[in-house]
């Protein structure tokens, strides 16, 4: 199922082959049919720009008496990027490093009155944060996450997204767009020991002393989006989607094998973002969040976020 799934992503995102040897490969979008009374197009082929990137995935195990909440090291990257007619590529390296190994792709792909969100995720080393704020770091803990999401906007004529990728167009009046479509999704946890620490042991009951986990998931989502010029040269802009479908996996403790967990999987993806274009320059600020709702049972809950910040400035040259 797992081999499937990854050849068909990279069937769909070539740029996925290239970006094993890069920190990020951006957005690939294709100039949108607009109507110019809202969005005025870029008109220059070429733009450069520099980033700052903070890429993240954490997860959680909680019930009603506490939680235990994991995430990784070194979030933070940065470097230079551009973009040619419909592309837009962005080359960065990590900050620093301190333990956690990462590889993280996250990419967007707009197609007139449709996009799609593609995110390949593999972590390893994760702190954990207990109630008295001091971090253990657990370098046995790997996390594998593959999401594929696609979505119709029938309001395209309305909203430039590229505004909301690259910050290129300029959005001239407010307008919004109802969302809506499907998504399929992959991720596994894997651990040498439980994860639930000894102080925790009384928290979380011994039936979801979890080695592994892993769950695969389908469904549909709904929402909204809107994009509002502040000023000539400012807009700001907002989304979200959330989701419903069915999820199938399995549980490993120290001790068994759970082969079923509860079938209802819930999702939510918020995203913000703000830019300003100005004559030669432009800069945008996005943020990103991907919030995955496992329900294990016993008041037991398993969570996963993924998700990004990033600023850019750019030239259009």
């Amino acid at each position: 199922m797992v081999r499937i799934i990854i050849i068909s992503l990279l069937l769909i995102f070539p740029a996925v082959l290239f970006a094993q040897s890069l920190d990020d490969v951006a957005n690939m979008v294709k100039p949108p049919d607009v109507d110019s009374s809202f969005v005025e197009l870029n008109q220059n082929d070429w733009t450069v720009r520099l980033f700052s990137n903070l890429k993240y995935q954490s997860f959680s195990l909680k019930n009603r008496d506490g939680r235990i909440f994991f995430r990784p090291r070194g979030p933070f990257s940065g470097g230079i990027g551009g973009s040619y007619k419909t592309l837009l590529l962005d080359l960065g390296l990590r900050f620093n490093n301190d333990g956690s190994q990462r590889f993280d792709l996250q990419t967007s792909l707009l197609l007139k009155s449709y996009f799609i969100n593609l995110s390949v995720q593999k972590y390893t080393g994760f702190e954990e944060t207990n109630p008295d704020e001091f971090e253990t770091f657990r370098g046995d803990i790997t996390t594998f996450t593959i999401n594929l999401e696609a979505a119709v906007f029938p309001n395209h004529r309305e909203i430039s997204f590229r505004s909301l990728q690259s910050g290129i167009d300029r959005q001239k009046k407010g307008s919004g767009s109802i969302l809506y479509g499907g998504f399929i999704g992959y991720h596994k946890m894997s651990a040498d020991s439980s994860i639930i620490p000894s102080y925790a042991d009384e928290i979380f009951s011994e039936k979801y002393d979890l080695t592994s986990l892993t769950v695969r998931n389908i469904g549909v989502i709904a929402g909204y989006l809107y994009i509002y010029p502040v000023s000539n040269n400012l807009f700001i802009a907002g989304s979200v989607r959330p989701g419903l479908g069915v999820q199938w996996g399995k549980i490993t403790t120290e001790t068994d094998i759970i082969p079923d967990y509860g079938v209802l999987y819930m999702k939510m993806a918020i995203s913000a973002g703000a830019g300003f274009n100005w004559q030669k320059f432009y800069s945008t600020l996005n943020y990103n969040l991907e919030a995955n709702y496992i329900r294990l049972g016993d008041s037991h809950i398993y969570n996963y976020n993924s998700g990004k910040v990033k600023l850019a400035v750019g030239y259009k040259i």
